[in-house]
């Protein structure tokens, strides 16, 4: 009788256990890692016709970015030679060209950054020479422009990671 009154209290508390768990886990809210908001916006850019090596194209992001600009993956599609030149920029003026990549065809992740500055538009240094960067804060549409290239679609996607 003892063995069967053990045996009980102990499903029930593995029932009671489990049910707490499972309320506990649907009732958890959804966080990102660390509770830092990413957003993406990607855009994707395609050249239909120009001459080989010259070709030129460009898009804007459908959305606005709004923060700061942490990270950027650079999709070159198969055709793409290495003269490729690319260029994201804040689309509204005055322009701010975050990131410059010139005679590229590699796939690529980039982390584009800027030296930090003080009141007087001077960069700041640790020690007078080494500069102290920063990612880019964008409050615009982004614009990806390709130069050098050969006609193809899709030419070039760019994924832009930013942080609200």
């Amino acid at each position: 009788m003892k063995g069967l009154t053990l045996a009980i209290v102990a499903s029930l508390l593995i029932v009671v256990a489990v049910v707490t768990g499972c309320r506990r886990m649907a009732a958890e809210p959804t966080v990102t890692p660390l509770g830092i908001a990413v957003e993406r916006a990607q855009v994707s850019v395609n050249v239909a016709s120009g001459a080989e090596g010259e070709a030129t194209g460009n898009a804007t992001t459908d959305e606005m970015v709004r923060g700061a600009v942490m990270a950027v993956y650079v999709d070159y599609g198969e055709a793409i030679t290495t003269t490729t030149d690319l260029s994201l920029a804040t689309a509204g003026a005055p322009t701010e060209n975050v990131l410059s990549l010139s005679n590229q065809a590699t796939d690529k992740w980039v982390y584009p950054r800027r030296a930090v500055q003080d009141n007087a538009g001077t960069d700041v240094t640790y020690d007078g020479t080494n500069e102290i960067y920063e990612p880019y804060w964008v409050d615009d549409y982004l614009k990806v422009t390709v130069a050098q290239t050969e006609p193809a679609t899709p030419c070039v996607k760019v994924y832009i990671y930013w942080q609200r």
